[in-house]
């Protein structure tokens, strides 16, 4: 694992142990809603769309990673195959953002119903193991952080 890697994993395990399983839900609409506007009201450049698409992209990917503590099986592979059509546009994109980060808080709600233990563990490419509660700090903090660049 880089040095960047290691930083980052025990960043988001930081931030993932902050909020109980159940309280990421509220913090994955609040901030879903922060990053839907701003997708909403910045201009369809090529650069804001490459940016919605690589947010959307890591976080359906993240979602897959997630779905092992449900049951699916491991799929070691990178993001791009998550990403949205490059051909659509940014109030295309704002709706796909939408419609994946509601399924990210149904999934975190099935995660606590399920009563999956937040330090069960899933491999990051990049990170290593993270805990289910790191994970949702992972997918929060990207989209949140990487939506900066669509003011």
């Amino acid at each position: 694992m880089s040095i960047f890697g290691s930083v980052s994993r025990v960043f988001t395990e930081w931030l993932g142990r902050r909020r109980p399983l159940a309280a990421w839900v509220e913090k994955l609409e609040e901030s879903g809603q922060t990053v839907h506007g701003r997708m909403e009201s910045t201009s369809n450049s090529e650069n804001h769309r490459k940016a919605a698409r690589h947010i959307i992209g890591i976080e359906r990917w993240s979602q897959s990673r997630l779905r092992v503590a449900l049951g699916d099986p491991l799929t070691l592979d990178e993001y791009d195959g998550y990403r949205p059509d490059a051909q659509l546009d940014m109030a295309a994109l704002a709706r796909a953002f939408a419609d994946t980060r509601q399924e990210s808080v149904q999934l975190a709600q099935q995660l606590a119903e399920a009563g999956i233990s937040p330090l069960q563990t899933v491999r990051h490419n990049e990170l290593g193991e993270l805990t289910i509660t790191g994970w949702l700090a992972y997918i929060e903090n990207h989209a949140w952080r990487e939506s900066f660049v669509l003011r």
